[in-house]
């Protein structure tokens, strides 16, 4: 346990967003523009159909980290409320 391969160590990190399963392709290829997320077809055509070659990394793409912010904000507001009119 906690060991980590060979192969493991020379794979690439990609990010995954936990919300919406989007990619973040890794940026040295010219085919995808800096920060740009891809679904995971696109990512899998991409890379041959496999990912063998890269470390899937969870995260979170702009959007839903910023729709989570949102929420998140929203909610502590109405909690807010709810403790000034009890």
């Amino acid at each position: 346990m906690g060991e980590i391969d060979d192969h493991e160590e020379l794979r690439q990190a990609v990010l995954i967003c936990a919300s919406c399963w989007k990619i973040q392709p890794p940026y040295d290829h010219l085919m995808f523009e800096f920060d740009q997320w891809v679904d995971p077809t696109t990512f899998l055509a991409w890379s041959d159909g496999g990912t063998d070659d890269y470390l899937l990394v969870d995260g979170f793409c702009d959007s839903c980290l910023s729709d989570m912010a949102r929420q998140t904000a929203l909610s502590h507001h109405r909690q807010s409320v709810e403790r000034l009119n009890a």
